[in-house]
């Protein structure tokens, strides 16, 4: 189709300059591109650039809903229609300070306290010039007070954002916390206590017109002894015979609370008191995460794993030696007790990559694959006389020596578990550690991973761990070599180039099959965010994958980084985009389904990064459309600004600092991101029940199709 002529009547040119000049034209010409003529878009050039389309109010589409028309595209605004119709210094209403900026004209956006604001309000306005600014209602930005330590001093300031400063405050603290007192000028809450407490409070903000906002906040003051479970490793148990095990912890504040994950280890319930008893009925190994909370609502998880035997019982341990990359691999699994011969199956998982296999007789045999990867599975046993024993086992592909090239670096790391137990083998033990890179010492101490810094883009250093043994001799155990590639922030081309961005997917658990994305993974979750600006969403199947959510459950996705790694550095170390969008256009109505966060450096070992939900005072409606509800920890509460994704401080989405989370690690290579579902967990700071918006409009708690997180891509911010 040939494009309509240039508009050259010079009458009618005279009228269009007079609507222009009244503000109207501008306006919709440079907000509403999808209605507006091809020739008046060439006509204008620069003063109207497509990125004004998200005027339009963003539907269900945006949130990754299948049933709803495409967002309008959208494209950073050109600096003339900047200049002609937005203030690039203005601030939404209530903000006086900022922490980033990122985006331009209709879409600009602003940090502050980890949460983006809309600069501008899209919708219909009279007159010419800029839509109007953003009015942000006051709200208390700052989450329940860290916890304090007995004897210690303790400090906490409150801050607040939004409505008409100056602010007033003022705190309903109970008379029993004596030594702790509130500054109203400065919102500062200090004080020293001699015992532990666990005191809820009010806090309140008022603003100079009046308006006020109410937290519902706990003091936390911990003991000297932190909480833990004292329970060593369980002894196994025997099919139909009964027992009894009652869990102990120590430190925290008692009286304890137990709970267990799943809630029936091998069928057997753990009750409130830490006691399991019963008899169990099927042989086999069955892991549990059990979890204690003292009367400080503090939370310590630990992994267990019970073993129930019957007259057939499999004696290879869980951990299976690691298989070398490229090379060939043969274990054969050991079984014992009742009557030989055994056969042995795969009951469920998978083994490394098809072309492995397990032999009737317990035999496997593969050849490691060139990347690395952790497999895990699970075979039963049967003896002669149809007697069965199942395991879960664990087969890491790799050498004792991980490495992972990054932007000028490697991530360098060994398991320390694994390193001791071949030196045990040997009757060795390791008093430290050297790596060597190219013959050259790079690092030396007690420790099992570094970041090697500064080495040439296209360099293909190779490292060697050396362990310091007890007998004084330094033994060589791993030698491995990498390639430094060029980054982009493109997404990366396997082999030539490496990306900041999550590379695979280790594991997808969603609630139910067939869900919103999942044909198009993992390419829609790796890369880039797809997300265009503040109110261009990702939300396309290509472009986002829903984890669903339900009350008390929501599904998981697992994500490794392979051409690049994630350091830990001061600030915050890595971001999560997720699709929110505003309601209706409106920049105070945003729909979020938030999620919590786990990173590992080694297969399995997660750490989750502490959450902090907090809920309003009694007598306040809880409002899940209020950012500083999901106060910390959370991914899921900011859409992304459309610029660089490596930059916190311009990017946009839900950016992450792990140093909580992992304080003696210097980088990961895992990150895990858990729906949290509605009240199926509480947060780590004030004990609270986490809950889920449940709008009928996007039907986020169905457990299927597009409910739940969005996960839209992961980025690094020092890789």
């Amino acid at each position: 189709m040939k494009p309509p002529r240039p508009f050259r009547s010079p009458v009618a040119l005279l009228l269009l300059l007079l609507g222009l000049s009244l503000g109207g034209w501008s306006w919709w010409a440079a907000t509403s591109p999808q209605h507006r003529p091809r020739w008046l878009a060439a006509w204008l050039g620069p003063a109207a650039d497509p990125d004004d389309s998200t005027l339009t109010d963003i539907s269900p589409a945006a949130a990754g809903r299948p049933d709803s028309p495409p967002a309008a595209p959208s494209g950073p605004m050109r600096a003339a229609a900047d200049l002609r119709t937005y203030d690039p210094k203005a601030l939404p209403k209530g903000l006086t300070s900022i922490e980033g900026e990122g985006g331009t004209g209709l879409n600009r956006a602003v940090k502050k306290n980890g949460v983006w604001f809309p600069v501008y309000s899209p919708g219909p306005h009279p007159g010419g010039g800029p839509p109007p600014l953003t009015a942000i209602p006051l709200s208390i930005a700052t989450g329940n007070p860290p916890p304090g330590k007995v004897d210690q001093p303790f400090s906490y300031q409150a801050e607040a954002i939004g409505g008409s400063p100056p602010y007033t405050w003022s705190v309903d603290l109970p008379a029993e916390p004596g030594p702790f007192l509130f500054n109203p000028p400065d919102a500062t809450l200090r004080g020293t206590s001699a015992v532990p407490r666990h005191t809820p409070f009010k806090l309140t903000v008022t603003d100079a017109a009046g308006a006020s906002d109410s937290a519902a906040l706990t003091l936390t003051i911990k003991p000297a002894q932190d909480l833990a479970i004292a329970t060593a490793a369980l002894d196994p148990r025997s099919v139909g015979l009964p027992f009894t095990l009652s869990f102990q912890a120590t430190g925290g504040v008692p009286p304890y609370t137990w709970d267990s994950s799943p809630h029936a280890p091998g069928g057997l319930p753990i009750d409130s008191t830490g006691l399991c008893s019963g008899s169990p009925l099927e042989a086999g190994e069955y892991p549990f995460t059990l979890i204690v909370i003292d009367a400080q609502l503090t939370r310590v998880r630990r992994d267990f794993l019970l073993t129930v035997a019957e007259s057939v019982s499999i004696a290879t341990p869980s951990a299976l030696p690691p298989a070398a990359p490229g090379e060939p691999y043969q274990g054969t699994f050991a079984a014992e007790g009742g009557t030989p011969p055994y056969t042995w199956e795969l009951d469920s998982g998978r083994l490394p990559d098809p072309s492995w296999e397990l032999s009737p007789e317990g035999v496997l045999r593969g050849r490691g694959g060139p990347d690395s990867q952790w497999a895990e599975f699970s075979l039963v046993v049967t003896d002669a006389a149809g007697a069965t024993f199942q395991k879960t086992f664990h087969l890491a592909v790799s050498d004792l020596l991980t490495l992972v090239p990054s932007r000028e670096k490697v991530g360098v790391a060994w398991h320390p578990a694994r390193v001791s137990q071949l030196l045990a083998a040997g009757g060795l033990t390791a008093s430290t550690f050297r790596v060597l890179r190219d013959g050259r010492p790079v690092y030396q101490g007690t420790g099992s991973n570094f970041v090697d810094r500064g080495l040439p883009t296209g360099s293909t250093p190779r490292y060697t761990l050396v362990a310091l043994t007890s007998d004084g001799a330094a033994q060589a155990l791993a030698e491995q070599e990498t390639a430094v590639l060029p980054q982009t922030l493109e997404r990366a081309q396997p082999g030539s180039t490496g990306d900041p961005y999550a590379d695979r997917v280790v594991s997808f658990q969603p609630l139910s099959t067939n869900g919103y994305g999942s044909a198009n993974l993992p390419r829609n979750v790796t890369g880039p965010p797809d997300g265009r600006s503040t109110y261009a969403p990702a939300y396309k199947p290509g472009e986002v994958l829903s984890l669903h959510a339900k009350p008390f459950a929501g599904g998981r996705i697992d994500l490794e980084f392979t051409d690049n790694i994630v350091e830990i550095a001061p600030g915050e170390d890595l971001t999560i985009f997720e699709n929110v969008l505003f309601i209706g256009g409106s920049a105070n109505q945003r729909f979020m389904e938030p999620a919590v966060v786990s990173v590992a450096l080694f297969p399995g070992e997660w750490r989750a990064l502490p959450c902090d939900a907090v809920p309003p005072a009694a007598g306040q409606a809880l409002d899940l459309r209020d950012p500083f509800y999901y106060a910390r920890g959370f991914a899921g509460r900011n859409g992304t600004t459309g610029e660089d994704p490596t930059n916190p401080a311009r990017s946009g989405g839900d950016s992450l600092d792990l140093d909580a989370a992992a304080a003696d690690l210097s980088w990961i290579r895992y990150v895990r991101i858990q729906s949290t579902g509605d009240q199926a967990r509480c947060d780590d700071i004030g004990g609270d029940l986490i809950r889920h918006p449940d709008d009928p409009a996007f039907n986020p708690l169905s457990g299927k199709g597009s409910s739940g997180f969005d996960l839209d891509a992961v980025s690094a911010v020092h890789y």
